[in-house]
């Protein structure tokens, strides 16, 4: 998620507002004619980045007035959207998460963290092909997680929002173990991933008086994003209390098997990347790979991974 504002000079800036909107970015610019004249002097460029939710729009969209903000069309769209979700039983519980699982507010080695759950949980216990006698050692790309897990009711519908995605597993079979524990290095090219630079985290608080509107609306403040970019750090429509945050990979992995040198695993992966893990194999070994393009059921996927575990694991009556 990133939220950033860049002037490249006294007449150009450009802005990026969130991801999977989380956020709705606002930017205007003062100073500009409509008309074609010549005009001297600077511009000026204003940018707000808003919370995605309901109460920001109705409180700028009529004033904070709620009763003005339904429609009868809206209404009639989110009675339509109740009914479709009792149809396909979105909201049915299908186990409990006994605590909550986060993106990246938790360090990858945490107990706390969504990529912890995957690599270290749910795949060991739920993608099994009986079938082998080699160890799995397990890799899937992170931006395949695409929400957190809350504590409490675990449904049909906070599946589909971790993981939209259908990726089936793929596995190479009989790889010396010597050479995979090689692999997640090189699929990350041995280097840290990207750092967000639009998010900053400050054991200092942000004062109140740095923001300019939902002041009287966020007397407690939550945490959420605190955003510095080259306009200062008043972008923030809602001011929050800033949570850490810690780079994630583009790729995690499983515990490595024990062995020795003669050890052979099987690597059990994504099919998304699946020439890219295919060709970092290939130059660590020398040799060329071929893909098995199952492992164990075939009906668990990126996606059902998560209700497969949630249905074995998570006792659904201890909410």
């Amino acid at each position: 998620h990133i939220r950033d504002a860049v002037k490249y000079d006294a007449y150009a800036a450009g802005i990026e507002s969130g991801r999977y909107l989380e956020t709705i970015g606002f930017f205007s610019v003062e100073g500009v004619s409509n008309k074609h004249v010549k005009k001297s002097g600077n511009v000026t460029f204003h940018r707000r980045y808003l919370d995605q939710n309901r109460p920001t729009f109705i409180y700028h969209s009529v004033d904070g007035k709620t009763k003005k903000f339904d429609t009868s069309k809206g209404k009639k769209m989110s009675k339509t959207i109740k009914q479709l979700r009792d149809q396909y039983k979105l909201s049915n519980t299908l186990g409990c998460a006994s605590q909550d699982y986060f993106m990246y507010s938790a360090p990858l080695n945490s107990s706390a963290s969504i990529f912890h759950l995957a690599t270290k949980e749910v795949l060991p216990k739920v993608v099994i092909n009986q079938e082998r006698t080699n160890p799995a050692y397990y890799i899937i790309n992170s931006g395949s997680i695409r929400y957190e897990i809350y504590k409490g009711p675990f449904s049909l519908d906070n599946m589909y929002q971790i993981s939209p995605f259908e990726d089936k597993f793929y596995a190479i079979h009989d790889v010396p173990l010597e050479a995979a524990k090689q692999v997640l290095g090189k699929l990350n090219g041995q280097s840290d991933v990207f750092k967000k630079r639009s998010l900053y985290y400050t054991e200092n608080p942000i004062t109140l008086n740095e923001q300019a509107s939902f002041v009287k609306r966020a007397q407690n403040l939550t945490k959420g994003y605190v955003t510095k970019d080259d306009f200062g750090t008043d972008g923030d429509d809602t001011p929050h209390v800033p949570y850490p945050s810690y780079n994630i990979p583009y790729y995690v992995d499983s515990d490595l098997p024990s062995g020795n040198g003669s050890t052979l695993v099987d690597i059990v992966y994504f099919d998304f990347f699946d020439s890219v893990l295919r060709k970092s194999l290939a130059t660590i070994t020398g040799k060329e790979w071929t893909a098995t393009l199952t492992y164990g059921d075939p009906s668990i996927t990126s996606s059902t991974m998560w209700l497969s575990f949630a249905q074995k694991f998570w006792n659904a009556t201890s909410c």
